[in-house]
């Protein structure tokens, strides 16, 4: 499975797709990190299911059903039951969670805080009446930016060797331009050059064993 992690610049989180070369994910590099697992666990869901007859909707709902299966799929495998009630028995102290529990949860499964408190309802370890209430409690929002910020500063996602590759032999064979090149990879057209070189590459020289090599 390929999984494209760029700025789509304003064009949506995730999507994914099925062809000959088989399949894959795209998720956006300008999202936080635990929103970006969430997004491609969510079109894993897709993926396994890409030829079954999709769920008949009940009743009308802001969301398609399928979507909503997809969502509940991510929950499921991003906060698998036990490990998720483990690590809340460890924290509950005087039958309660503080925010900095609830936030240290989320993190330690990579998965957003809202994700975490709607998974610990449906395992029932909280009221849904709990959870509307946290989501809108400034505290918690508060604590989760705090504790997160280390996270957000290290979330810029570097282009893998792989795909780097591939670009190169495309710009190498004329079937990708310069600029969309560097559109591709998040940098300056000027700074071609320089980057290929952080991978080994050499713009000007014969690419083939290059990379293969990669």
């Amino acid at each position: 499975m390929k999984v494209l992690i760029v700025d789509t610049q304003g064009g949506g989180s995730s999507a994914c797709t099925k062809g000959d070369f088989g399949f894959g994910i795209l998720v956006n590099a300008a999202d936080a990190p635990w929103r970006r697992n969430f997004d491609i666990a969510h079109e894993l869901y897709h993926l396994l299911t890409w030829d079954e007859p999709l769920p008949q909707p009940g009743e009308a709902t802001d969301k398609p059903l399928d979507e909503k299966f997809a969502d509940c799929f991510a929950s499921v495998l991003l906060l698998p039951s036990d490990p998720v009630r483990d690590e809340c028995r460890r924290r509950i102290h005087d039958d309660r969670l503080t925010h900095a529990d609830v936030v240290a949860i989320a993190r330690g499964f990579g998965v957003s805080t809202e994700a975490l408190l709607w998974r610990l309802k449906s395992l029932r370890v909280i009221p849904r009446s709990a959870v509307e209430q946290a989501l809108t409690d400034d505290n918690l929002k508060q604590a989760d930016r705090d504790e997160r910020r280390e996270d957000h500063d290290r979330q810029q996602v570097r282009p893998s060797v792989r795909f780097v590759s591939l670009a190169f032999e495309c710009l190498q064979n004329g079937t990708l331009s310069r600029g969309a090149f560097a559109q591709m990879m998040g940098i300056r057209r000027g700074r071609v050059g320089e980057f290929l070189a952080e991978y080994g590459l050499d713009e000007t020289g014969d690419f083939s064993g290059q990379v293969g090599a990669a």
